[in-house]
């Protein structure tokens, strides 16, 4: 089992998320090139084989869904806790009293591109995750319709 210190986890989460966020992006990119090259392909409609269609549409219906996705993606704001072993700053203020330890924190984390969560217990409540998860499963969903629908063809 590999452990991470918080710091260490917050950066891999945010590269992790912004890595696969361009992937998506390129790879809605190369469908949209290849689409335009094949728009007058015509093919059958794995769907209905008595409708005819043509490639470079069947693509392009690919393209808008990862685009969409990406882009909720992209637009997702990351949250995380920081507020001190139980979120009330005891510590801080017990060690620098004259501190206002929630305005620091807010643009502390601000500055990291992240959203501090105000009212948390020792551990993150970790709700962004299901989110960005699902929205990893959804653009994953349609890599597979994707390939299933080239194999169809």
């Amino acid at each position: 089992m590999i452990l991470f210190r918080q710091d260490s986890f917050l950066f891999f989460q945010y590269s992790l998320f912004f890595s696969f966020s361009v992937i998506a992006s390129i790879h809605a990119s190369a469908i949209a090139i290849e689409s335009r090259g094949s728009t007058t392909q015509p093919v059958l409609s794995t769907i209905t084989a008595a409708s005819p269609t043509f490639v470079g549409k069947e693509l392009l219906v690919y393209y808008e869904r990862l685009v969409k996705q990406a882009r909720t993606l992209n637009d997702m704001k990351y949250t995380t806790k920081f507020g001190g072993a139980v979120g009330n700053f005891n510590a801080h203020h017990f060690s620098l009293p004259h501190v206002d330890w929630i305005d620091f924190a807010d643009k502390f984390i601000n500055l990291l591109g992240l959203e501090r969560n105000q009212y948390t217990t020792q551990v993150d409540h970790y709700d962004n995750y299901s989110v960005i998860f699902d929205n990893i499963k959804r653009i994953n969903c349609i890599f597979i319709d994707l390939c299933q629908d080239m194999w169809l063809y």
